[in-house]
This record gives C-alpha cells, sequence and structure tokens, in this order.
C-alpha cells in the first residue's frame, strides 16, 4: 500500500463519520416489536430527556432508529416532540462529544410493574398534545382490535365487535 500511514486512514475514516456535540439515544430494544414496551420502556425516557433540559437548558439530538415504523414518529410527536428534532441513525459510526444515558425501565416479564410517575407523564403529556379537533374525530369509545400484532390476537374480532358496536365503540 505504499506510504498510506496508519493515521491518514483513520482521519479519512473519522472526516466521514457524522458529527453531534450532544446526543439523546432513544431507540427500540432489540428493535421491539410491542407498542406497548416501546411506550412504556422507551418512551418514558423522555421525560428524564426533559429532565435534563429543565436541568441544563441544553436541547441534545435525538437519535431514533434509521427507517422507523409510522407507529414510532406518531408516538414521538404524541409527546410533543416533532420530526425535526429527531435525527435517523443511519447506522455508521458517530461521533458525539456528550452523550444523556437516561435510566432505563426494562421489561421483566414475570414481574413488570410501570413506574408511575413515567406512567402518568405519559398520559399527561399525550392528552396535553392533542387537539380538539383529533378528540372529536376519534369519539369516546375505541375498541383496539390487534388485528396486525404479531401475538395474542383475537380471534373471534366479528363476535367481539357484534356486541361493542351496539354499544358505541368504533
Amino acid at each position: 500500500y505504499g506510504n498510506i500511514r496508519i493515521r491518514d486512514i483513520i482521519q479519512f475514516y473519522i472526516d466521514e463519520v457524522e458529527r453531534y456535540e450532544l446526543v439523546f439515544p432513544l431507540v427500540r430494544y432489540d428493535h421491539q416489536p410491542s407498542y406497548y414496551h416501546w411506550w412504556m420502556e422507551e418512551l418514558s425516557t423522555l421525560r428524564k430527556l426533559e429532565h435534563y433540559q429543565n436541568k441544563t437548558g441544553r436541547d441534545p439530538t435525538i437519535l431514533i432508529e434509521s427507517n422507523p415504523p409510522e407507529w414510532v414518529i406518531e408516538s414521538i410527536n404524541a409527546l410533543g416532540y416533532n420530526r425535526d428534532k429527531l435525527v435517523e441513525y443511519s447506522e455508521r459510526p458517530i461521533i458525539c462529544d456528550k452523550l444523556v444515558i437516561p435510566s432505563y425501565n426494562h421489561h421483566v416479564p414475570s414481574d413488570f410493574r410501570p413506574d408511575q410517575v413515567d406512567y402518568n407523564w405519559l398520559k399527561n403529556t399525550a392528552i396535553s398534545n392533542i387537539s380538539m379537533e383529533e378528540t372529536d374525530a376519534i369519539g369516546n369509545r375505541v375498541y383496539i382490535s390487534r388485528e396486525h400484532a404479531e401475538d395474542r390476537e383475537v380471534l373471534n374480532r366479528s363476535d367481539v365487535m357484534y356486541i361493542l358496536e351496539p354499544l358505541g365503540f368504533e
């Protein structure tokens, strides 16, 4: 390879790397497909981000997975974070001067109890970000069908809807 120095090779790769001053990672654990776990384990860390922002006055770049499912973006938006605050991780190395790592509420199958403070923050924050036009369009009673769920689907959906529709469920 001639007279190429290792330092020059390293510098080439460093020049190609995305750089951020301050990063807050918000990624699905093992690309967890569960909407529930995303809300209770991952999105709840945004409360800790807000605490950090209030204490320091600093606003980290929120790093999310590349090509996330639409529900990931919608749920982040529901908590008041617009798309322009998010950067999709390109699966290439990045350099950041500071990395904000929140405590993490990992699900333990036999005994998972969501943190009540996190739960209330999620609920109150999402409700406060819903406009009146959106709530009027939703209705009062919504049945979540699990129609596209990977597991624990409802096998007798038509029977369930037969009972729920006269009660005003959508």
